[in-house]
């Protein structure tokens, strides 16, 4: 009964969470009718295409547009759709979060420490906002995590089966998750060796090799998101340009959640060395805290560096969880969970600002006017941020001038980024955008 009950409680309190994070997230969202961020019309793009014509419009990985499209048709409103699943399955994170603590260290106090954290840091939400396919894929990455432990530990074929399945879905979902994955388990593997414990973990490290080798050999799986690993080595590896490297006290500024994370996973290892706790639990420890740092290193260049240092959402949780598990007392940990969540509030606004477009709502009326005044026409949007939101409205919209009729084809420019050419005539001027179509002066006869 005991057993019974204390298996309802934890049910209970990772639902409560997850409902909670949910309602936090769907919030955020609903500051605005419009999708947040320059990549928020493109998901509806890409979902309006699989409900049309069964298929992506732009190769990327699928699984979560065919998930939004699954809810744009039962509830009936693409917009809110992609709201819905961002908001659903990064919240649900906490889940495996939550069931890592309870599971290998008998810790609830770990548990909700490391999903609170999860839900209020500016690095999750920042993915949130901009980086959906990121934030989403940060549920299968931290179920791999839970599967690749549970592994090390038990060794059994639910376990491998886990891990392998949830790999799976984070290839599927972006590449980032993918490679934070596949970096934890080698690095994990290589201190396996050096610790010598039981040399089991080699099966994951293979399962990784083979996939990583079998999306290059058929890159269309996931978009070609796999060469991304190829460019950012290029970038890396290549010659340096101190422009392209972001400021010190930049890095700082910018990285100050991620080196706590870096800062707390480390010194939590140092103190189960030197406490001789569980063999697999130092070094599990240990190789998230390598994988955090080797993440944040302030010499990569700066496009790749922002992108990593937002990955601190997951490594930031799990700091958090294993220092919360070593303290002995309620009080102790109610303490130190109330330092870490009144200082992640303060340095998160978008807690209390919510998401913003990436154009205002008059704005987008406008192109809902000009789509429907020009009916019938291919529109060439150069200005990739409005170019998305003009295809949510219509499907002949291209970045370039189609192979088409000259007359049929109509400029969208946003009114701060006009050509400088006199080649276009204008039809349309509204508040924050102008619609032109090409234009050649006559040319004149010479008698």
């Amino acid at each position: 009964m005991k057993k019974l009950c204390g298996i309802l409680l934890d049910y209970t309190l990772m639902l409560f969470i997850w409902i909670g994070g949910f309602l936090i997230f769907l919030r955020a969202f609903n500051a605005t009718p419009l999708l947040p961020g320059i990549d928020g019309p493109y998901y509806a793009v890409q979902v309006n295409w699989i409900l049309k014509y069964g298929g992506l419009k732009y190769l990327d990985p699928p699984l979560t547009f065919y998930i939004m499209a699954f809810f744009a048709n039962v509830l009936g409103d693409v917009f809110i759709a992609v709201k819905a699943v961002a908001s659903l399955f990064t919240a649900a994170t906490v889940v495996p979060l939550y069931l890592f603590y309870r599971d290998f260290l008998g810790e609830r106090g770990g548990g909700i420490s490391a999903s609170l954290v999860f839900i209020l840091n500016f690095y999750t939400f920042r993915l949130l906002g901009d980086f959906i396919k990121n934030s989403i894929g940060l549920l299968w990455l931290a179920s791999y995590i839970y599967f690749l432990y549970k592994f090390l530990r038990e060794k059994t074929r639910g376990s491998l089966a886990g891990l392998l399945f949830f790999l799976a879905l984070t290839a599927l979902t972006h590449v980032l998750d993918l490679g934070t994955a596949m970096l934890l388990t080698f690095i994990l593997t290589a201190l396996v060796f050096i610790f010598k414990i039981d040399k089991v973990i080699v099966v994951p490290f293979m399962i990784c090799i083979i996939f990583l080798l079998g999306l290059f050999i058929a890159p269309a799986v996931v978009g070609h998101d796999i060469f991304k690993f190829v460019a950012f080595i290029e970038e890396t590896l290549g010659e340096s340009d101190a422009s392209m490297q972001m400021p010190f006290d930049e890095f700082i500024k910018r990285g100050i959640i991620s080196l706590t994370a870096v800062s707390l996973l480390f010194l939590t290892g140092i103190r189960n060395t030197l406490a001789r706790e569980d063999k697999r639990n130092r070094v599990f420890l240990l190789a998230l805290a390598f994988s955090s740092l080797l993440l944040n290193l302030p010499f990569y260049p700066m496009q790749w560096l922002f992108r990593f240092q937002l990955m601190s959402s997951i490594f930031i949780a799990y700091a958090t969880g294993f220092c919360t598990s070593h303290l002995k007392t309620f009080y102790s940990k109610l303490v130190l969970l109330t330092l870490f969540t009144s200082l992640l509030l303060a340095t998160n606004h978008y807690i209390f600002t919510g998401f913003r477009p990436s154009i205002p709502l008059e704005e987008y009326n406008e192109l809902v006017n000009v789509v429907q005044k020009y009916s019938g026409k291919s529109f060439v949007v150069p200005d990739t941020r409005l170019r998305y939101w003009v295809e949510t409205l219509t499907e002949k919209v291209y970045k370039k001038p189609p192979a088409v009729q000259q007359n049929k084809i109509l400029f969208i420019f946003d009114r701060r980024h006009l050509p400088k050419i006199p080649l276009f005539k204008p039809l349309y001027e509204g508040k924050y955008i102008i619609v032109m179509k090409a234009w050649k002066p006559p040319k004149i006869h010479k008698p």
